[in-house]
């Protein structure tokens, strides 16, 4: 299902989710970063290496559907740039059943 990262109201770019994990209910994909995503690639890279993650407890993160439904997950959102992986991955952990069955099967 393909999905767009946020933080605040501004998209960062798109991401192809898939269940990576269906009994903790988290959906996983790479970041297909836009040109906004630019504005933050310094800052999430440093986080990342720092903290080790970027997450809704840091900035205002958010994941919405294509048919602008907003995920609400209980895990919260994970994002991962990691400079010498040259790839961003994010992490969606917390889905209730019913959207798993609903979205991403």
């Amino acid at each position: 299902m393909i999905a767009g990262l946020y933080i605040d109201e501004i998209i960062l770019g798109s991401v192809d989710l898939q269940i990576s994990d269906e009994n903790m209910g988290v959906v996983s994909g790479l970041l297909k970063p836009n040109e906004n995503y630019q504005k933050y690639k310094d800052e999430f890279r440093d986080f990342t290496e720092s903290h080790g993650v970027v997450n809704v407890q840091t900035h205002n993160l958010s994941v919405r559907l294509e048919n602008k439904l907003k995920l609400e997950p209980e895990g919260g959102i994970a994002v991962y740039d990691i400079k010498e992986l040259n790839e961003i991955q994010v992490d969606v952990s917390g889905l209730g059943a019913e959207i798993i069955e609903e979205y991403f099967k």
